[in-house]
């Protein structure tokens, strides 16, 4: 009789052990799924930023390219109304130096405004 309650026990625990375990390795699937969403989730969020960061800098480009020219021309008219000609090169420089400080102080008064909008 011992030896059957004992046989009828190791039974139920081996049953139990199998639905623990069952459910133990539904449970780890679940959680694994849930990461692996939240991680593609965030690799699309980031892969928006990212390309969109791209996308603004490749017109930023564009946009520096097609104001180049006017910019240029205007200096090269300047030079000559002042007659600078021999020391054009001096002033191609200046100019440039002052449309890099213009354009950061753009672009810093542009980050400001964007922080204060979120």
């Amino acid at each position: 009789m011992k030896e059957q309650n004992f046989v009828q026990k190791k039974e139920v625990d081996k049953v139990i052990e199998e639905k623990v375990e069952k459910e133990v390795k539904k449970r780890l699937d679940q959680k694994m799924a849930s990461i692996a969403k939240s991680s593609v989730k965030e690799f699309r969020e980031e892969f928006k930023k990212q390309t969109l960061v791209a996308i603004t800098g490749a017109f930023a480009f564009l946009i520096a390219l097609t104001w180049r020219t006017p910019i240029q021309k205007s200096i090269d008219k300047l030079v000559l109304r002042l007659n600078l000609v021999g020391q054009a090169i001096y002033y191609e420089y200046l100019a440039a130096i002052l449309i890099t400080i213009i354009g950061v102080i753009i672009l810093i008064i542009i980050s400001k405004w964007a922080v204060e909008k979120k």
